[in-house]
């Protein structure tokens, strides 16, 4: 059986339901190379710890060029974004079952890391993403992305997309760029 670790982030609240956006970086064996290629792609862009958006803008380019450049990310990035709704921990576990879904195509447990996921939320995502056939060994909030490099990447990615639905220009060649080399794939 195969084990996946998902790591999930989202953005959009703050429009009060106009834009909602979700991220999930998958891995599987590779887990432990993908923690450490990601961190040292943060230090070679000195793109740091901080939030997307306290980040310098020069350093958010570099840090997504390394990422966009890297085939260790093929396939690994999935996100979805939504349109006036506020069904945020519903739209979580959607586009968190469909990336499931797409990456696995086998027999599989997923361990799956939610930024930000109350305890309060736990129950519920729980339930829903059984509900829609995934096989989970453990849902967990985390706290501070900080301590997670692919809950960070998670994190720069729904930054990234974002800025590109909200169409800031500096987005459109790397954001084409990404989802040419499937690095990003919207579900």
């Amino acid at each position: 059986m195969k084990k996946i670790y998902c790591y999930v982030d989202e953005t959009g609240q703050d429009t009060k339901g106009k834009l909602f956006l979700v991220s999930v970086v998958l891995a599987d064996k590779e887990k432990d190379e993908l923690f450490k290629l990601c961190e040292k792609i943060e230090k070679e862009s000195k793109r740091g710890l901080t939030k997307w958006n306290k980040t310098s803008f020069s350093k958010r380019i570099g840090y997504l060029e390394l990422i966009f450049s890297t085939k260790e990310f093929i396939n690994k990035i999935y996100y979805s974004y939504y349109e006036n709704s506020k069904e945020y921990v519903n739209l979580t576990v959607l586009t968190t079952a469909k990336s499931i879904i797409k990456y696995a195509k086998a027999d599989y447990t997923a361990t799956i890391y939610v930024d930000g996921l109350k305890r309060t939320e736990k129950n519920k995502f729980a339930q829903e993403i059984r509900k829609l056939g995934i096989h989970t060994e453990k849902i967990q909030g985390v706290k501070k992305d900080e301590n997670n490099s692919l809950i960070r990447l998670a994190d720069n990615t729904c930054g990234f997309i974002r800025d590109n639905l909200e169409k800031q220009k500096y987005t459109d060649k790397l954001f084409n760029n990404a989802k040419t080399k499937r690095i990003i794939r919207e579900i």
